[in-house]
C-alpha cells in the first residue's frame, strides 16, 4: 500500500508548508515596517528640530512673500500648520510608545483596554490636528446631520474624497463625537506618516496597495474588516478609491468605454464632482456585515486643497467646509450585489447633487 498516496499523509506536510509561508510572511511584514520607522521618525524629528532652529528667519521670509504676494499670509499658516503637524506627529509616536510600554501585549494585561486606549489616541491626533489645520488657516464647517441612528447597530461609511484633507474629518466628525472605533481602509502610502503607521497597524485597519495585480486580494482583506463588528463600531473606506479630478474622471471614462461598458461609462460621466465608485470594497462589507447601516459623509471645501498649487496660493484660508452626513438603516439597504451596486450609484448621485447644490450657492454669492 501507498501511503503517499493517502490524503491524510499529505495533509501534514501540506499544514506545515502554509504556515511557514504565513510566519516568512509575517517576519518579512514586520521587517518592512520596522525599517521604515527607523528611516521615518528620526526624518520627522530632524525636519521638526530645523524648522524650529530656523522658525524666525523662516517666518520673517515667508511673511515678505504674502506681503509681495497678497496672499492672506498663506506661506506662514502652511509654516505654521508644517510645524504643528511634525510636532503632533512625534506626540504622538511618543504616546504610542507609552501605551505600549504600559498595557502592550508583553505586559499580558488586558488587550481590549490596549486597544481602547490606542482608539482614544488615534482620535486625539485626528481631532488635534484637524482642528489645529482649521484654526491656522481660519476655516470653518457647516455640518447638515441626518445620524439619529449612529451607535444603534455597526455603521459602514462611506466618505467622498477630494484631497488629503479629508482623511482625518471622520475621525473628527464621527469617531469622537459619537465614541465610534471605526476600523479604516487607506491607502498603502499613508504608512509612510509615522502615528498612522504605529497606531494604523495595532488596530484592525487595512493599507491597500491601489495599484495592486491581487485585487481579489485586497477585496477579501476589506470585507474581512467588517466581521464580527458590533454597535459602536464601524468601517471607513472611500468608496472612489481616489481624489477626485477632473483628469481622474476622464482617464476612467475612457476606459470603460474602451472595455465596452458603455451603461458604467455614462454613470461615471453624468457625475459631476465625484468619481464613480469602485463597488468591490463597499459590496465587500455590505456582505460582511448585513445587519450595518451605512453612513454617508459628503463635503465640500477641501477641494482647495487638491493640489499643491491651489493650496499654496491660499485655496483653504478662510475656507467653509460644508459636510452632511446621512445615515441609511439597513432596512433602506437591498439585498443582492446587482441590486446593491444599482443602490451604491443612486446614493453617489446624491453625494454629487450636495455638492454641486454648494457650487451653485458659492458660484451666485460670487456674482454678487
Amino acid at each position: 500500500m501507498n501511503h503517499d498516496s493517502n490524503p491524510a499523509n499529505q495533509e501534514g506536510p501540506a499544514r506545515t508548508s502554509r504556515v511557514t509561508t504565513r510566519a516568512a510572511a509575517n517576519v518579512t511584514t514586520l521587517t518592512k515596517r520596522w525599517l521604515r520607522r527607523i528611516f521615518t521618525i528620526p526624518l520627522y524629528s530632524a525636519i521638526l528640530a530645523t524648522l524650529l532652529i530656523l522658525f524666525v528667519p523662516l517666518l520673517a521670509v515667508a511673511a515678505a512673500c504674502d506681503k509681495v504676494r497678497r496672499q492672506h499670509w498663506t506661506l506662514v499658516r502652511t509654516l505654521a500648520f508644517f510645524v504643528w503637524y511634525l510636532a503632533l506627529e512625534l506626540a504622538g509616536v511618543a504616546a504610542a510608545f507609552m501605551i505600549w510600554l504600559t498595557g502592550g501585549p508583553w505586559t499580558g494585561r488586558d488587550q481590549e483596554r490596549y486597544l481602547a486606549r490606542n482608539y482614544a489616541l488615534q482620535a486625539w491626533w485626528a481631532g488635534m490636528l484637524g482642528g489645529g489645520g482649521f484654526a491656522i488657516f481660519g476655516m470653518h464647517t457647516e455640518i447638515d446631520r441626518n445620524d439619529s441612528i449612529i451607535n444603534e447597530r455597526p455603521v459602514l461609511v462611506f466618505v467622498r474624497h477630494a484631497s488629503t484633507a479629508d482623511t482625518i474629518m471622520a475621525a473628527q466628525l464621527l469617531a469622537a463625537p459619537y465614541g465610534l472605533h471605526l476600523r479604516y481602509v487607506l491607502k498603502r502610502e499613508l504608512l509612510w506618516d509615522p502615528c498612522l503607521d504605529i497606531v494604523g497597524n495595532r488596530l484592525p485597519n487595512v493599507f491597500v496597495d491601489r495599484d495592486s495585480a491581487h485585487s481579489e486580494q485586497e477585496i477579501a482583506s476589506i470585507g474581512a474588516l467588517a466581521h464580527g463588528i458590533r454597535a459602536g463600531e464601524g468601517v471607513l473606506i472611500y468608496p472612489e478609491g481616489t481624489r477626485f479630478s477632473l483628469a481622474k474622471k476622464r482617464r476612467i471614462v475612457d476606459k470603460l468605454r474602451m472595455q465596452g461598458q458603455i451603461a458604467k461609462a455614462d454613470e461615471a460621466e453624468s457625475l459631476r464632482h465625484v468619481l464613480r465608485p469602485r463597488s468591490g470594497g463597499a459590496l465587500a462589507l455590505l456582505a460582511a456585515a448585513p445587519e450595518a447601516d451605512v453612513v454617508f459623509l459628503a463635503h465640500t471645501g477641501f477641494e482647495a486643497a487638491s493640489s499643491f498649487d491651489r493650496f499654496f496660493r491660499g485655496g483653504l484660508v478662510g475656507r467653509t467646509v460644508h459636510v452632511q452626513i446621512r445615515a441609511v438603516p439597513k432596512s433602506l439597504i437591498p439585498e443582492g450585489r446587482v441590486a446593491q451596486q444599482a443602490w451604491l450609484m443612486q446614493q453617489w448621485r446624491e453625494v454629487d447633487e450636495f455638492i454641486e447644490s454648494h457650487e451653485r450657492r458659492r458660484c451666485r454669492s460670487s456674482a454678487n
